[in-house]
């Protein structure tokens, strides 16, 4: 909601945390760096 956004913005931190998260690329990284496991079925944290 905007009234949170602004309370973010206010506390120092991103206005939309999720978009920032998505644009930093980390989950395309670490999954580079941690490639998948034979056999697991990938229902992990996403």
């Amino acid at each position: 909601s905007p009234i949170l956004a602004m309370a973010r913005v206010r506390a120092g931190a991103a206005a939309d945390p999720v978009a920032c998260y998505r644009a930093a690329g980390y989950r395309d990284a670490v999954a580079q760096a941690r490639p998948a496991k034979a056999g697991a079925s990938g229902s992990g944290i996403v």
